[in-house]
């Protein structure tokens, strides 16, 4: 299913195909990958442990945004101290290694350096 389906005459078709693809989505949700994530996250997080986020395009700016999230939300929200760095915000060393080494390296070049053992990544993605 591709998103939007074609030019709308009113918003409110928009809406309607928009939340109508977001309910879909939100019901196959696998639970049980929900349910493993939240369990490595807060490993992650008591273990203190660091979590890495990376994508591509807007995934790269939801990795960043999940780092403010936890940086600045759940350590004002709880007592966690969570330590997430996006990979996709440094746009000097992305550009670096992609120019210098490959870009297939941007995100592993830099967990080579930055990782340590017990840490965990996400990758984001989406399609479309």
């Amino acid at each position: 299913m591709t998103f939007p389906n074609g030019p709308y005459s009113f918003i409110s078709e928009f809406a309607d195909d928009y939340f109508n693809l977001l309910a879909s989505a939100a019901i196959s949700l696998d639970r049980s990958a929900l349910n493993e994530a939240a369990t490595i996250l807060k490993r992650t997080f008591e273990m203190g442990n660091t979590l890495f986020a990376c994508g591509n395009g807007g995934s790269a700016a939801i990795s960043n945004h999940l780092h403010c999230d936890h940086l600045k939300g759940v350590q004002t929200d709880t007592t966690l101290k969570p330590k997430v760095i996006s990979l996709s915000a440094g746009i000097e060393t992305i550009t670096a290694i992609a120019n210098d080494i490959s870009y297939a390296e941007v995100f592993v070049y830099q967990l080579k350096t930055l990782a340590s053992s017990g840490d965990a990544l996400i990758t984001i993605s989406s399609s479309g």
